[in-house]
């Protein structure tokens, strides 16, 4: 069986975000065909003879903080400060320490590691950099936000360095991305022949829609640590709950996600606001509500979260940009509304009073379109 080395900046068979389940797909997918290893700065995973992931080893993952630059020498390794950030060292070790022998192909996962793909390639037949988003935009979105000088000093040097990553990666391998909007962007002046797009999917959720869920309630999904996240849920706690609560004054949210920052709890402390930090299954609290909310004001690539509220029967209320990249799905199970408090709060308003009757319509859907079986065949079939 050929054989497949995955590198990724997380890896987790119990994923706490929408990058880490696509990650976890990305690697069930290789499986089918390759016998695969994983690399992360947490550990190695490969395969057992189940054909189920099992750690080889594992560590403490690396971090740092923004407002810190990187050690010269770690720099000028991974060409990105987020890499040095979430790869670090251990990430060095565990590639030394995982990697046997020659592979038939080698996939670098996120743009931040996209320094380590010169390297890798020298043990593989074939290098495909898995990019997820246009990740230079995002962080271009994150200087903008920042308030703290140093922080954005460091933020709009690593704009640069990613920019000039993404520029070398695309005219020298194939690079794949989650939507056609991302492959437009990478293309655009730069000879760039081997993009390949393979939206986010789901694991199928094999439960009907939930009976008796919480009336008047809603849930928001996704990692709390994340400035697009915590952006878009200040503005809901500041200047959309109010209005909700003012119509429906027993309305509740359930936010759940991974590693709450200070600020956004700071910004939900506020009557009908709950936050479940660190869920260890998401998809049982995703199905308590009738409604799932994306009230993101920025941000790239496609939404997890929306696919994930359909695949378990839940209506949903997002702003446009919150559902971007997934243009396709029927406005029959999405509400896609402008950065606009009143729309926004009007719209859960009336889902919550008046839901749509459409929940296994749009789990049939989702499977079918958004299963991640189909949406990363493209990959499959480029490697082939």
């Amino acid at each position: 069986m050929p054989r497949c080395l995955l590198v990724t900046k997380e890896f987790s068979l119990t994923p706490t975000s929408g990058g880490m389940l696509r990650t976890l797909a990305l690697a069930e997918q290789l499986r089918t065909q390759y016998e695969t290893t994983v690399v992360s700065p947490q550990g190695v995973w490969v395969a057992d003879r189940g054909g189920e992931y099992v750690p080889a080893a594992l560590q403490t993952r690396a971090d740092g903080r923004w407002g810190r630059l990187p050690a010269v020498s770690d720099l000028t390794r991974y060409r990105s400060i987020s890499g040095v950030r979430t790869g670090g060292r251990s990430l060095l070790r565990n590639i030394a320490a995982g990697a046997h022998g020659h592979y038939d192909l080698g996939v670098l996962d996120h743009t931040c590691l996209a320094g380590l793909t010169d390297a890798l390639a020298i043990g593989c037949s074939t290098v495909v950099v898995s990019m997820h988003n246009v990740e230079s935009d995002l962080m271009a979105q994150r200087a903008a936000a920042a308030t703290d000088a140093r922080e954005k000093a460091v933020m709009t040097l690593e704009t640069r360095l990613l920019r000039r990553l993404e520029s070398h990666v695309v005219q020298s391998y194939p690079v794949v991305v989650c939507t056609e909007a991302d492959a437009e962007v990478l293309a655009a002046g730069h000879r760039a022949e081997r993009l390949i797009v393979c939206r986010n999917g789901i694991f199928p959720n094999p439960n009907p829609p939930a009976a008796n869920r919480r009336p008047h309630s809603m849930v928001f999904s996704g990692a709390l640590d994340w400035q697009p996240n915590t952006a878009g849920l200040v503005w809901f706690a500041e200047q959309v709950w109010g209005l909700i609560r003012a119509e429906l004054p027993d309305a509740e949210a359930t936010i759940a996600g991974r590693n709450p920052e200070p600020g956004v709890l700071q910004a939900l402390d506020r009557p009908g606001l709950n936050v479940l930090a660190n869920p260890p299954v998401m998809a049982t609290v995703v199905e308590a509500h009738p409604l799932g909310i994306v009230p993101l004001l920025s941000g790239g690539g496609s939404r997890i979260k929306i696919l994930e509220y359909m695949a378990s029967g839940v209506d949903v209320v997002s702003t446009d940009v919150g559902a971007s990249g997934l243009e396709d799905i029927p406005d029959t199970f999405v509400d896609r509304l402008p950065i606009d408090p009143r729309l926004f709060a009007d719209r859960v308003v009336q889902r919550l009073r008046d839901p749509r009757d459409n929940a296994v319509a749009a789990q049939d859907w989702v499977r079918k379109n958004y299963a991640w079986d189909v949406t990363l065949q493209p990959l499959l079939d480029a490697v082939d």
